[in-house]
This record gives C-alpha cells, sequence and structure tokens, in this order.
C-alpha cells in the first residue's frame, strides 16, 4: 500500500501495468485539488493520482488511459479504496479519452494531472517512449490542456523528468499559461 495525506491507499498493479514511481506519489501528496472539483487524470496506470484527487474531496475524476489493463486497475483499486462512485473510466489516448467532445460538451476541469511516457528514443518506440528529447507526450497534454481548463482557475500538474529537456518544456509552458511554478 501507499500513504498519502489523506491515509493509505491500497493498490493491486498487474503484470504490465506500470507501478507508480516516488515522483508520482510526490505529485499525489502535492496536488491541490479542493471540494467538489472536476479532475482529468491523463495516463491513469494504476489509478493511484486519480484516487488521490477523489480522496482529497473532488467531485468527479475522469481517469483515462489507453491500456485496458491499466483501466481494469484504476477501477479495481477505486473500488477498493471506496472512491469508485466519482471515478469515471475512460479509455483512450490523452484526450482522445473524452471521445472528441469539445470542452462545451466534455465539460471544462478544474485540475489535470498527467505523467506521460518521458524516455527519449531516436526511433518510432511506441507510445511508452517520448520521442526524440521526451518531451512528446508532454507538449500533446499541454498543447490541448488550455481547451478543458476552467480559463480563471484551472491547474494542470504534471510530471516531466531532468531527461525530457525541461528547459524546452518550460518555454512552452509559458507560451501557453498565465503562470508556471516549478514545485520540485
Amino acid at each position: 500500500h501507499v500513504m498519502l495525506s489523506t491515509g493509505p491507499v491500497e493498490l493491486v498493479i498487474p503484470a504490465g501495468v506500470h507501478r507508480p514511481p516516488a515522483s508520482t506519489l510526490e505529485l499525489a501528496a502535492r496536488l491541490d485539488v479542493r471540494k467538489g472539483e472536476r479532475v482529468l487524470d491523463l495516463g491513469c496506470g494504476a489509478g493511484l493520482l486519480a484516487i488521490a484527487a477523489a480522496r482529497l474531496g473532488a467531485g468527479h475524476v475522469v481517469a483515462a488511459d489507453i491500456d485496458p489493463r491499466a483501466l481494469e486497475a484504476t477501477r479495481q483499486n477505486a473500488l477498493a479504496n471506496g472512491v469508485a462512485d466519482r471515478i469515471e473510466i475512460r479509455a483512450g489516448a490523452w484526450y482522445e479519452a473524452l471521445n472528441g467532445r469539445s470542452a462545451r460538451d466534455a465539460g471544462m476541469f478544474d485540475v489535470m494531472v498527467a505523467t506521460p511516457p518521458q524516455t527519449p528514443g531516436h526511433h518510432a518506440f511506441g507510445l511508452r517512449y517520448g520521442g526524440p528529447d521526451g518531451t512528446g507526450h508532454l507538449f500533446k497534454i499541454v498543447q490541448g490542456a488550455a481547451d478543458f481548463l476552467e480559463p480563471q482557475s484551472g491547474r494542470l500538474w504534471l510530471l516531466a523528468i531532468s531527461l525530457a529537456n525541461p528547459p524546452e518544456l518550460l518555454r512552452v509552458l509559458h507560451e501557453r499559461f498565465h503562470q508556471v511554478c516549478v514545485v520540485h
């Protein structure tokens, strides 16, 4: 199990589903979700961040992933941790999980959280890699975020590793957002 400020979280992580690293545990502890907020967890994996958001008081969490094993793990973990009534499971890569709906149709989110694959690779290694400099998935998330975040109060939480070109990521974030903070 994993310990959060809201108490222990029991996680079952089946074979083939990425185990949340220490950096994701740290992100879960830093989330600023408030009571009743709507949260989008892109690339939910085993569901730790979705569960953390629900435990912090989110009224509705959309947990999205492309891997059916991850979605099933999230469903089971949400049930085991008593928050399944507030977590909606969606299949798809990034914003595709919203079934192509616009922000007006899908609704706006108060908080978005994402920990996409960022390992650099010089070839098309697939979805588990982040492109030549590791930023491929990060940029897709950043570019679409404003379309689904509440305009004045929405917050995007990204976990970015040092291999994934932090200076370029910061440049793109500053282009698209009014306020950018590096938390750790």
